[in-house]
């Protein structure tokens, strides 16, 4: 008889022992108002899922007032190979700033390789593409009007990132080519050296249609003024 009770002893000390990590966890979540099941906990650590990446990341969605991401989904999400820190921290900062992002949306950018953190702070704050693009081995695009001149010009286009049209949707680089040939027509068309009237006439040509990106602002620069030789 003694021989089975210290068997349902060690029986029991082995339980406690096997879910003691898990009871921190546990109360820790249910203190901070974000309530997991013990069981659940135990589940996600059979599944290979990292339990405190899951609870803490739980934890900060729930503090940040988002209840429409369940445990489930980021146990998913992390079991499909998603980086589920980055994607709360994308979310919580979308939710914060009004940007009508889906969850769905954001989860599959992060599964496709995309830096979901850097890409809704894009969204959110403007940053600006050159044309030329910094990397082409030209500083300027010329072109050429009436009088034998040649201008040297360059563009600068405030951009905000689309976060819906980022994973497969074309992106900076078909915007370099776009405003490379309007300004070539634009200022060929009107003759002109007036950069602000070929900003306005930039903003009116649609740049951004079916692109990554959303044209806020174009800036025209002139920086030399040359002879056409040809």
């Amino acid at each position: 008889m003694e021989t089975f009770f210290v068997i349902v002893l060690v029986f029991l000390l082995l339980i406690i022992f096997s879910i003691s990590p898990f009871i921190k966890f546990y109360v820790h979540a249910n203190v901070a108002g974000a309530p997991i099941p013990l069981f659940r906990l135990i589940g996600m650590k059979l599944r290979g899922i990292p339990v405190e990446k899951v609870v803490f990341c739980y934890i900060h969605l729930r503090k940040c007032g988002i209840d429409d991401v369940a445990t489930d989904f980021l146990e998913i999400h992390a079991l499909a190979g998603g980086d589920i820190e980055k994607f709360v921290i994308a979310l919580a900062t979308a939710r914060e700033n009004g940007l009508n992002v889906s969850v769905k949306t954001l989860s599959a950018m992060d599964l496709a390789g995309v830096d979901v953190v850097e890409a809704v702070k894009s969204a959110i704050e403007p940053h600006t593409v050159y044309v030329p693009a910094k990397s082409d081995d030209k500083k300027s695009l010329e072109v050429d009007i009436e009088g034998g001149v040649r201008l040297k010009i360059r563009v600068e286009v405030e951009v905000l990132t689309k976060l819906e049209l980022l994973v497969g949707g074309k992106g900076e680089d078909v915007l370099v080519d776009r405003v490379t040939d309007a300004v070539q027509w634009i200022v060929a068309e009107l003759n002109t050296t007036d950069c602000e009237r070929i900003s306005e006439e930039l903003m009116k040509q649609n740049l951004d249609k079916r692109l990554s990106v959303e044209v806020k602002d174009v800036d025209v620069f002139i920086l030399a003024v040359e002879e056409n030789n040809k």
